[in-house]
């Protein structure tokens, strides 16, 4: 099963991400990175087994964004940004790089258990099938 890349540099923003998954029992495996380097380091190494969904949540994912689609290999993995910018240049400089959604992150846990939900589902009836 493909995993979803979440790229996070605040270990407990990471965390809780994580336990909604946990708390809503998706079963689907989860890399963690905490920050761009790393992330696109693990998407070379894995060119064989592409993340379904990357969580992007870094402070500055524009740069990492544009870097994931102006790469042939990689450019057709969904990038959902989840951030606490409510900038519209921000969110608009976004999309013009390709992101798939950007959502502002809730406050609390019980409304990001929910947008998990809601991007989880959504990418699940939009998912093709594996080795297409």
């Amino acid at each position: 099963m493909r995993p979803i890349l979440i790229v996070e540099n605040d270990s407990l923003c990471a965390k809780a991400v994580e336990q909604t998954f946990n708390d809503l029992n998706i079963k689907v495996p989860l890399v963690k990175m905490t920050d761009a380097e790393k992330a696109l380091a693990y998407l070379t190494q894995e060119s064989n087994n592409m993340p379904r969904l990357i969580l992007l949540c870094l402070d500055a994912p524009v740069e990492f964004l544009s870097l994931v689609k102006s790469d042939k290999v990689f450019r057709t993995i969904p990038v959902v940004i989840l951030t606490t910018s409510a900038n519209q240049d921000f969110i608009a400089q976004s999309f013009s790089y390709c992101a798939a959604g950007y959502i502002i992150k809730p406050g609390e846990y019980e409304h990001l258990l929910n947008v998990t939900k809601v991007i989880i589902q959504y990418w699940t009836l939009c998912e093709f099938p594996e080795g297409k």
